[in-house]
């Protein structure tokens, strides 16, 4: 039987899934209208957001992989 928290990483990876496939279907839209410079700068300083986002609150899985944030 699945423990609370292999349910919750299961969810994890599931919303990843959906914003890795969203993202990219975002850059196909806009390729046209954008410099693809442009693009891959607006599309790291929205996941490097993201990322401090996530380091700056204290998660129960920061103690579980030891992230040093």
């Amino acid at each position: 039987m699945k423990s609370p928290d292999q349910h919750r990483g299961i969810l994890y990876m599931l919303i990843a899934s959906f914003c890795f496939a969203f993202t990219g279907a975002c850059a196909r839209y806009l390729r046209d209208d954008i410099n693809p410079i442009e693009l891959v700068l607006f599309r790291n300083l929205i996941g490097i957001g993201f990322i401090f986002f996530l380091c700056g609150k204290d998660r129960p899985f920061n103690r579980v992989v030891n992230l040093h944030c």
